[in-house]
């Protein structure tokens, strides 16, 4: 073998070594840049997972404090600011010495005209019916008839909470206070405006009317006005310029006023209504009834939305 044979072998052999370690070094190369996207990969959708987590919970508890603060602010601030005025035009010495000659006439309206403490009541309520949105009075003896009311026709009559088996009075005789959410009136009432209106949406709040000696004598009903501190404090309780916090029944259907009046109207889910309390069922369409519209599918075949179900249900 000459010296160029050897030369020759040897610069074959250099270059099969010099080409593997050029492949292996790229193959290293796509290798670890490939381990390196997958390694981006993996942390950018942990870093998504931990912020989508973190907004969730954000959510939450942005909703478990609106909630919260809602429902302090009607039950311990509002209502119980209305049971506490109502109690005490409910003390008011006069105001019981009158009642107490009340109770003693038959419960017809005709001998109820007659007793001039029902006049004298009704002037003392006079000055005190604009607080709080207080738009009538009555006064029910324990038969449920109410012996004074701010409206002749209501005097001698059944109160108008007493139907079927449902009397809330019942719980008032028995010494506990009485919200009564609201619902449709099935007789025509004035409006805070002074207008005569059907199918007018009234609340009340009921207290006992006990004597000098702490005896359950009668009760004192008050008409509030739902449209008023009622819903302005759902409209104040709201995330962000889309929330907004409601209050539903048991039926699922909407008892305060919403502030998207022209949305539920322009949605076909009211029909050119003046408000949307108890005209709204919560119920969920499945699509965005701002953009599409399924005239084919009733309100009452829609399910009700997720979280309103599970309330229903005590979950």
């Amino acid at each position: 073998m000459n010296i160029f044979s050897v030369i020759k072998n040897w610069s074959t052999r250099l270059y099969k070594v010099n080409y593997f370690t050029q492949r292996n070094t790229l193959l290293i190369r796509v290798f670890s840049l490939l381990v390196i996207v997958i390694t981006l990969y993996f942390i950018s959708v942990a870093v998504l997972e931990n912020g989508k987590k973190s907004n969730v919970n954000s959510t939450i508890n942005s909703l478990k404090a609106t909630l919260n603060n809602s429902h302090n602010s009607i039950k311990d601030i509002w209502l119980q600011g209305s049971f506490e005025d109502a109690k005490i035009w409910a003390s008011d010495p006069e105001f019981l010495k009158n009642t107490a000659v009340l109770l003693q006439a038959p419960e017809t309206p005709n001998a109820l005209a007659q007793v001039t403490a029902r006049e004298e009541i009704r002037a003392y309520f006079g000055d005190r019916l604009t607080h709080l949105g207080n738009l009538s009075f009555f006064v029910i003896s324990p038969d449920f008839i109410n012996l004074v009311s701010s409206r002749d026709e209501d005097v001698g009559m059944v109160h108008l909470m007493v139907e079927g088996d449902t009397n809330p009075l019942e719980k008032v005789f028995n010494g506990y206070n009485q919200f009564i959410h609201p619902f449709i009136s099935k007789v025509v009432l004035l409006d805070k405006n002074g207008n005569l209106v059907n199918d007018y949406p009234i609340m009340f709040i009921v207290i006992p009317i006990k004597d000098a000696h702490g005896k359950i004598i009668a009760a004192l009903s008050l008409r509030l006005d739902p449209f008023d501190d009622f819903s302005a404090i759902m409209r104040a309780s709201r995330i962000g310029v889309s929330g907004e916090t409601y209050l539903v029944n048991k039926a699922g259907i909407l008892i305060s006023d919403s502030r998207f009046l022209d949305q539920l109207n322009g949605a076909g889910i009211l029909d050119n209504e003046r408000h949307s309390m108890l005209h709204v069922e919560i119920r969920d369409p499945g699509l965005n009834l701002l953009t599409s519209f399924n005239p084919e599918q009733t309100n009452k075949e829609l399910p009700y939305t997720f979280a309103l179900e599970q309330v229903l249900k005590g979950t």
